[in-house]
């Protein structure tokens, strides 16, 4: 059946009636470490590959990988925040599908199919009371960014507004409510795939967006408009760090681009390293993590195998050396970071330094999220 066919049946189906298998146990994780101090590793909720299926699930210290067969490569996490027994996990840009899933039991997974001319591009977020989720996506008639407003437990469309940009990719909940949006500025289309269209032309911004009634109440740009907005991490006192992907022809300017920028509320800067700190233009994920009174935007460089670190006034603090290093998250003080090598690494940022590692042998995907250790419904 055509991809489109297909998902005029089973949108909105159960997991089970799409996947003959649905769970799966892929738990070849080897004996626990010193954490340097960190304690127990936290519960991850993320997605991965193993052989030649695609999982999302659940990771933690004794029980190993837990997940659900899907039928797509996931790229963004959450966990509900009303039940963090469910998580939702959106597929890869440009996706077909988003789906909600149970921790144990595979029969309560939820998947949503996109809708016509629309795409997923591979994140969401919940807004504060937990209700809805905003995914975003794009039209595949002229490629205009999209926020499509979901039920968080069933994910059909409420309704959806435009980000007034291309290629919208991660977005962040402020705390008044209102929505910031990483528009990449890269146009891509179905019938291409992943490929990137007209580079040369690009429009990346960050904008700010009423949830109400989706009215634009402000837009920034860089300088260089070749440096692509893709992910964004809240730091104190509101500051916002944006991961960047450049995107430029000439290979010397790609590999002195700069992946961070940071967002004061009114304005947009992007960041550099130190001289000779070649972070291979792309950062493939953010995060931000206090330590020792001062807190740290990290950002991991995939292609230059390294975590590099910035404090949240853009002051450079050096790198961290991880192999293919990319997914991020926040643990107290420390990070831990995933990568596609099948690696765990605990970082204690104020020492710049791995303080605990395991290799679960799993090929992580590009996020992970953390469901919280005290959580009594456990």
């Amino acid at each position: 059946m055509k991809r489109r066919a297909f998902l005029k049946l089973t949108a909105g189906a159960t997991a089970t009636a799409i996947f003959p298998s649905a769970h799966a146990s892929t738990d070849t994780t080897t004996a626990m470490p010193s954490t340097g101090g960190m304690g127990t590793w936290p519960c991850l909720v993320g997605a991965w590959k193993q052989g030649a299926i695609y999982y999302a699930g659940w990771w933690s210290e004794g029980g190993g990988a837990n997940g659900v067969e899907v039928p797509f490569r996931a790229h963004g996490v959450l966990v509900d925040p009303n039940d963090p027994a469910f998580a939702v996990a959106i597929a890869r840009r440009p996706g077909e599908y988003i789906m909600r899933f149970h921790e144990t039991n595979a029969r309560e997974a939820v998947v949503m199919g996109a809708d016509a001319e629309r795409v997923f591009e591979g994140h969401a977020a919940h807004a504060p009371d937990g209700a809805v989720i905003y995914t975003t996506e794009s039209d595949t008639s002229n490629g205009n960014g999209i926020i499509g407003v979901r039920d968080a437990v069933t994910l059909s469309k409420r309704c959806e507004f435009l980000t007034r940009g291309v290629g919208p990719h991660a977005l962040l909940v402020e705390p008044q409510g209102s929505l910031l949006v990483a528009n990449g500025g890269v146009l891509t289309l179905p019938e291409t795939g992943r490929t990137k269209l007209d580079t040369t032309h690009m429009d990346p911004s960050l904008v700010r967006i009423d949830v109400r009634d989706g009215r634009l109440l402000g837009q920034w740009r860089l300088a260089d408009p070749q440096l692509s907005i893709r992910h964004l991490a809240c730091g104190p006192n509101g500051i916002v760090g944006a991961a960047l992907q450049g995107e430029h022809s000439d290979p010397h300017n790609l590999e002195n681009a700069p992946v961070l920028a940071l967002f004061d509320g009114t304005s947009l800067r992007a960041v550099d390293a130190a001289p000779g700190s070649l972070l291979g233009g792309y950062a493939g994920d953010i995060a931000c993590a206090p330590a020792d009174g001062t807190s740290y935007f990290a950002v991991g460089c995939t292609r230059a195998n390294v975590i590099a670190l910035w404090d949240t006034d853009g002051h450079w603090r050096g790198v961290v050396p991880l192999r293919t290093a990319c997914a991020l998250v926040a643990n107290g003080k420390q990070l831990i970071a995933a990568t596609e090598a099948g690696e765990l690494a605990c970082v204690a940022v104020d020492r710049m330094a791995r303080c605990a590692e395991r290799t679960p042998s799993l090929s992580w995907d590009n996020h992970v999220a953390i469901r919280a250790a005290n959580d009594s419904r456990r």
